[in-house]
């Protein structure tokens, strides 16, 4: 399992930069997404670059609902997601 925050946030970026300046949203950074959440700024950076080995549910659904409230159509697999563990070598 892994956080996938940014790759989500600069695939929301990329989005919003191909629409047209009148149609733009603001896509928060982790700083104005960790004060709207109500976490320490450096917390929200180390969930977003997958530098968390526990988290806590309750924050990832006030990260997806503020994101939601912002417009964005966020998942929680937008937010966490899966990938297999490497095949040890023996």
């Amino acid at each position: 399992m892994y956080i996938a925050l940014k790759g989500y946030l600069a695939q929301m970026e990329a989005l919003e930069q191909s629409r047209s300046e009148s149609q733009r949203r603001e896509v928060p950074s982790i700083v104005a997404l960790a004060e709207a959440v109500g976490i320490h700024p450096i917390t929200m950076s180390n969930i977003a670059n997958n530098h968390v080995t526990r988290f806590n549910l309750e924050t990832g659904a006030a990260i997806i609902d503020e994101m939601r409230r912002r417009g964005f159509p966020m998942e929680a697999h937008d937010l966490i997601a899966y990938r297999p563990a490497e095949a040890q070598e023996e």
